[in-house]
């Protein structure tokens, strides 16, 4: 799609566009705070992209039925991670 840029695989969040997820993100919730905020495609099933959108704040990923399981473990590893690196 114009505009989207992946790294390696269609399935994974590039690095240099996540600061443009996160400028999204940190506007929209500055005009609409507590606005609901997702991502929809396999990215949000990657394990690699996990910690990343758990440190952006999403309230919701939507991936393919087969990446769900994946998924919900990535997002568990990766809310364990951020909460470990915020204790330091």
């Amino acid at each position: 799609a114009h505009g989207t840029a992946l790294l390696n695989s269609p399935h994974v969040l590039c690095v240099g566009i996540n600061a443009e997820y996160m400028g999204a993100v940190e506007k929209g919730r500055s005009v609409r705070p507590g606005m609901s905020v997702g991502i929809c495609g396999e990215q949000g099933g990657d394990p690699d992209s996990a910690v990343f959108l758990c440190k952006l704040g999403l309230s919701y990923v939507s991936c393919s039925p087969f990446r769900v399981p994946g998924a919900r473990l990535a997002t568990a590893q990766a809310a364990i991670k951020v909460m470990q690196e915020e204790k330091k």
